[in-house]
């Protein structure tokens, strides 16, 4: 497979769909934190997962962690990592690039609230505080 020319119909260029995937390689996880992890909707997380275990690259399994009541966890199979590792140039560029955007959300999300106090206040935050 030429990995350099996926095609929409592959189904790993689903979007959420390698999140998903990247996540779970990391070990077992409940659906919340699955859906805190890849920031894509609930729907879209479930329809993936779905999707996952109808391929058989991803189980369900009840887990119970010390001390607290048992929990549906989502895990990879050996098919599923044998599917990263199938991909592993594409995953790799492509978790540098989702870090990438990470941290490009962030540095957004701090310069909107900066914009909002300048138009708020008529002077940056630093200005505020370089004058005190």
């Amino acid at each position: 497979m030429d990995e350099s020319k996926l095609e929409m119909k592959d189904p790993i260029v689903q979007k959420g769909l390698l999140d998903v995937l990247l996540e779970l390689q990391e070990g077992g996880k409940t659906f919340l934190e699955l859906k805190s992890a890849v920031g894509i909707s609930p729907n879209t997380v479930l329809k993936r997962l779905r999707e996952l275990e109808r391929k058989g690259w991803v189980l369900q399994i009840l887990s119970q962690d010390e001390g607290k009541r048992r929990k549906m966890r989502y895990v990879l199979t050996e098919e599923g990592l044998g599917v990263l590792s199938q991909y592993a140039s594409i995953v790799e560029r492509y978790s540098k690039l989702r870090e990438k955007t990470y941290r490009l959300r962030a540095v957004t999300r701090t310069t909107e609230k900066e914009i909002k106090y300048l138009l708020m206040h008529g002077t940056s935050p630093d200005t505020q505080n370089e004058s005190k």
